[in-house]
């Protein structure tokens, strides 16, 4: 049977263009009979009318869907949101209440806020508290014990050579390698320095002591130092019987004019600290000083805590990380880059600054450095100090006078010998009072947990809600996204 265009254009407008609710095998059926007509562009435009219109149903038909379904979503997150109050801010039969609600709301979220930023900022500041606990051992680890004579220069050795013309008020010049070899002759020897040493109870000898030079150039000797295939000493035993006993003479014939002091500068420090800026306790001729360890371990918290513990690689030196040694490193490159000379004890292989380059460069740069602090070196972690507790008593040496005496050439009476042997001599006990230790350790006062913590009570006091309530805030917004923008896409 033949249909008209006629037919086509008044049954195909009506029926496909204003018809909502269409069946789609009829659509089918209408389509397979179109193509099998002739090739009128009449059925082209019919085509086109139809295909437009059953598009346009789809998009009304897909958006009035999507609409409902976030209607929906949003209605049920008001519903049944465990957010306090928050569905009494959406209700539509008292305009007054929701005003009420909305206000409570907001002014709880408020403080909430403002609570909030005070636990953040809490936070971000790494608070920590210190721990202290006393330990006792059955033995403990004996610290390394470092001597320094308080004259750096012997007379002796001093008398005649430039340096000491130039200290005299001659104008000369001094060059650096000169100056270094003057000060290193000069300085006391330990083996002139060291009367006796006992260790418990047992002799010990120069041997057991390594150098090092001190802050300032001072040569300082250490026993106990744990390197050189040394084993350190354990102590088990308490009190003065238990101890090292150090007899020392300071050489006080030897000190240099311009010495207004005399005596010998101790520090107790760990084993692995080279002492070259640590303070210590001064010891006096003429008396036997009892020195009573006490102990502290320290453990300190790294970045980003304020005590910004840690270490750093040295490259003048090859023991363990020691702030003091650290320092000196820092100064040495800082001397060397101002001056481009270094002072004589101080490591590496630069130049030694001629006397004239140490007064006009190299002693100022120095002194900017320290007042200003122009170095970075951090704490260690984990350390051991060591706090002196001193009691003296006059040194007699009764039985050794006349000895000392002959040994020193000091010639007079009996008692003119006792008094300048009391004037160079000196005797040092260093011992452990207790088999304990007090024991420091730094610990955060406010780390994650207590902010998490922190927070979930604020947000519950103010608004009686947990992390899962924000679920469900996060859970809407995913449905309505996904509904808004994927759902039934044509």
């Amino acid at each position: 049977m033949d249909i008209t265009s006629d037919e086509l254009d008044s049954s195909g407008s009506d029926e496909f263009s204003h018809r909502r609710d269409f069946d789609e095998n009829d659509v089918h059926q209408k389509l397979a009979w179109v193509f099998d007509s002739n090739d009128d562009p009449a059925y082209l435009r019919q085509i086109t009318r139809f295909l437009a219109g059953m598009d346009n149903q789809r998009k009304i038909h897909s958006d009035a869907v999507r609409k409902k379904l976030i209607a929906r979503y949003k209605k049920q997150l008001i519903s049944n949101s465990t957010l306090h109050g928050l569905r009494n801010c959406f209700d539509k039969k008292s305009k007054v209440r929701r005003v009420i609600w909305t206000i409570l709301l907001f002014v709880a979220l408020g403080l909430l806020l403002q609570k909030l930023y005070e636990s953040t900022r809490n936070y971000l500041s790494h608070p920590f508290s210190t721990m202290k606990t006393r330990r006792y051992e059955d033995s403990m680890q004996f610290p390394a014990v470092s001597i320094c004579n308080l004259n750096d220069m012997r007379a002796s050795l001093m008398e005649g050579t430039k340096l000491d013309k130039i200290i005299k008020g001659q104008n000369l010049s001094l060059e650096g390698d000169e100056y270094r070899s003057t000060i290193s002759r000069a300085n006391h020897e330990l083996e002139d320095m060291l009367y006796r040493c006992k260790i418990l109870g047992k002799e010990c000898s120069v041997n057991d002591f390594i150098q090092f030079n001190k802050g300032q150039g001072d040569s300082c000797f250490t026993f106990n130092h744990g390197t050189q295939g040394q084993s350190v000493l354990f102590f088990n035993k308490t009190g003065p019987k238990h101890s090292l006993e150090l007899t020392i003479n300071i050489e006080e014939h030897e000190y240099y004019e311009r010495n207004d002091y005399s005596g010998i500068h101790l520090i107790l420090h760990g084993q692995d600290e080279t002492p070259v800026k640590m303070q210590g306790v001064m010891l006096s001729p003429g008396f036997i000083t009892y020195i009573e360890v006490k102990k502290k371990k320290l453990k300190n918290l790294p970045p980003p805590f304020k005590s910004n513990c840690g270490s750093k690689k040295l490259k003048y030196f090859n023991e363990r990380y020691s702030k003091h040694l650290c320092w000196l490193e820092d100064l040495t490159d800082h001397v060397v880059e101002e001056c481009g000379c270094k002072e004589w004890f101080m490591p590496g292989l630069h130049r030694v600054c001629s006397l004239d380059e140490s007064k006009t460069c190299m002693w100022p740069s120095w002194s900017r450095f320290d007042k200003f602090m122009m170095y970075d070196c951090p704490l260690p972690c984990v350390m051991d100090t060591y706090m002196p507790s001193l009691s003296t008593s006059q040194l007699t040496l009764k039985g050794e006078v006349n000895y000392l005496a002959h040994q020193l050439n000091i010639t007079g009476s009996g008692e003119t010998k006792k008094k300048m042997i009391r004037a160079t001599f000196l005797k040092a006990v260093v011992y452990y009072g207790e088999m304990s230790y007090e024991y420091m350790e730094q610990v955060p006062s406010y780390d994650k947990l207590d902010f998490l913590a922190d927070i979930g009570g604020q947000i519950g006091l103010f608004l009686g809600s947990s992390a899962l309530t924000y679920m469900e805030f996060i859970d809407c917004i995913a449905l309505t996204l996904y509904t808004k923008y994927f759902f039934n896409r044509v």
